[in-house]
């Protein structure tokens, strides 16, 4: 799987990269991956983390002020960026977060600064890396869609499930608890999508 932090980390701090040597270091090789690579660059170039030339070489914008931070959220819903080199942590509400999840490593540009003894406020421009690939959930009927809920209440979306995934869903609702695999993150107005790998007894 390509992550945005994979590709930032390939690229070489002060100098340019060339297309087809981004691809032999990432290990890309098929047409599907190369695709991806491709909405990746256009993306990253969108929010000025890169620069392409005409000859399709790759340079990291030095001009970027964007901080690396991790997203750390509480039960309650409040949602920080902790920062890798310990500075303050980055505050972060729910409309700036972008469909980041709990422990996404992230890039994040302050809007706000802090005052006195509160945390600066910031907006995520881009998730680098996703953290989580699975978890435990409870698996409920909304409507005509299977709706997976986390057990871990740091983790602020819900999951849609496969139509087959019902065979999992028993009367007694206390024990519906499942692993379920991400197929899809939150991006936009489309939900997560995920799939049962197996049923957990209680």
């Amino acid at each position: 799987m390509i992550s945005a932090a994979k590709i930032i980390n390939a690229l070489p701090q002060d100098d340019e990269l060339q297309l087809k040597s981004l691809e032999k270091l990432l290990r890309i090789t098929k047409k599907n991956e190369k695709k991806k690579l491709d909405i990746a660059l256009k993306a990253l170039h969108k929010l000025n983390l890169i620069s392409i030339n005409s000859s399709n070489c790759i340079r990291l914008n030095s001009q970027n002020t964007a901080i690396t931070g991790r997203i750390r959220c509480s039960s309650k819903g409040y949602c920080f960026a902790v920062r890798e080199n310990g500075e303050d942590d980055i505050y972060i509400r729910d409309q700036h977060l972008n469909k980041a999840w709990h422990g996404d490593l992230v890039l994040v540009k302050i809007t706000k600064e802090g005052i006195k003894r509160r945390s600066p406020e910031g907006v995520i421009q881009c998730i680098l890396e996703r953290n989580t690939e699975s978890l435990l959930s409870l698996i409920t009927q909304s409507g005509s869609k299977l709706i997976a809920k986390p057990l871990d209440d740091r983790l602020l979306s819900e999951i849609e499930l496969l139509p087959n995934d019902k065979n999992y869903i028993d009367n007694d609702q206390e024990q519906n608890i499942v692993e379920v695999k991400v197929n899809r993150y939150p991006i936009a107005q489309l939900e997560a999508q995920g799939e049962v790998l197996r049923k957990l007894p209680i």
